[in-house]
């Protein structure tokens, strides 16, 4: 299976049971996921749908299954997960491997021939990787530089190479230097621990301590270099490849106090709210700055705005909440305006503004919020 960049879908293979022959209404899809001998697809409205052997009815999609963010499918199985972090398997269940366990919400989803896997919100994690750098042997240089790093780590972090290449012998194996770091790792030094230019690429991981990392991260970038022993070649492996892989764990931001990190939290929670996009929690954001909502409603003023609350003066604050100062003429300040203003409604129960006090009528109380009110409010 293979999709476009424009959410196009091609499959080709064994097709005995239509596992490459995707429904013709399938049109647009933003992700793809083969099973053993049948296929699932993502579609942009974020539905489920599948094709392919539908014995132990891996196919069989729940009704109702929506605001599906991710799928994948085993060998008769297919999994879901929901942007409210919970996930939906069926199909073959012999092994329990489409019964999720009770768990806090999903970020990832992952499923084997008879076992599946999900990995609960937690602390973030950073996830970088270079572009092929091309074919390697000796007297070849590969660098690539890791930019915009995270000053810190919560744990070690990981510097995978994923190299296809000439080194199936003893004399044949790559260098990697960090930072320019000497004498450097040696990978692939073993007889036997890596095939003579391999279908699958050879990987090989290399350990950074949380204090390495945090020394070499200080400026923001860390750049790595490959080299090649002498007994490497190029020309024997035309086609080999390096792909650098860097993965940076992160430290828990839970901001609301759910055991949850924030940015999972805003995936996954259907109450909590980033409505300004700024990537913080807005009920955060208000704890800190009780002035960002000014009625408590739980709601920043601004996004009130946005959804059409009236702000006349166009000065990002609800009028609602100025008029409740005594601010009646949305000038910043109170005035002889509004002085008179509140004069213009004496008496009135129930007044559309004027009730600073809040008794449900207009009167002397009011009179005295004002004048102690008198000047510039902001």
């Amino acid at each position: 299976m293979a999709m476009g960049f424009d959410g196009s879908l091609r499959c080709w293979g064994f097709d005995e049971w239509g596992a490459v022959t995707p429904p013709a209404s399938l049109t647009t899809v933003r992700a793809i996921a083969a099973g053993a001998l049948h296929a699932a697809a993502l579609t942009t409205d974020q539905r489920v749908v599948c094709w392919g052997r539908s014995d132990n009815g891996q196919t069989a999609v729940p009704a109702g299954l929506s605001d599906v963010v991710a799928i994948a499918a085993g060998g008769a199985h297919t999994a879901a997960l929901r942007d409210d972090g919970s996930i939906v398997c069926w199909g073959y269940d012999a092994s329990g491997q489409a019964t999720p366990p009770k768990q806090p919400p999903t970020r990832q989803l992952a499923v084997g021939f008879e076992h599946s896997m999900a990995i609960p919100c937690g602390a973030s994690v950073e996830l970088r990787s270079s572009q092929n750098l091309g074919a390697f042997g000796f007297g070849v240089v590969k660098s690539f530089a890791f930019t915009d790093l995270p000053p810190t780590a919560n744990g070690a972090v990981t510097l995978e190479v994923v190299a296809r290449g000439d080194l199936d012998l003893a004399s044949e194996f790559l260098v990697v230097s960090v930072d320019g770091a000497t004498p450097g790792t040696v990978l692939f030094a073993t007889a036997g621990s890596a095939a003579d230019c391999p279908t699958e690429p050879n990987r090989a991981v290399i350990q950074i301590p949380t204090a390495s990392y945090a020394a070499l991260a200080a400026d923001s970038v860390i750049s790595i270099t490959v080299e090649s022993s002498v007994g490497v070649s190029a020309a024997q492996c035309a086609s080999g490849s390096i792909v650098l892989e860097l993965t940076v764990p992160g430290y828990l931001v839970d901001c609301n106090g759910n055991g949850f990190d924030d940015g999972c939290d805003l995936r996954t929670g259907s109450d909590i709210f980033d409505c300004d996009a700024n990537g913080s929690i807005d009920s955060c954001d208000i704890a800190v700055n009780p002035a960002l909502d000014c009625d408590g409603s739980g709601i920043l003023d601004w996004c009130e705005i946005a959804s059409g609350a009236q702000d006349k003066d166009a000065d990002g604050r609800l009028d609602s909440c100025e008029f409740a100062v005594g601010d009646l003429d949305l000038n910043g300040a109170i005035t002889g305006a509004d002085l008179a203003g509140i004069l213009g409604v004496w008496g009135v129960p129930n007044a559309p503004y004027g009730d600073l006090d809040g008794d449900g009528i207009v009167g002397g109380g009011d009179l005295a919020i004002l004048l102690n009110r008198w000047g510039i409010l902001h």
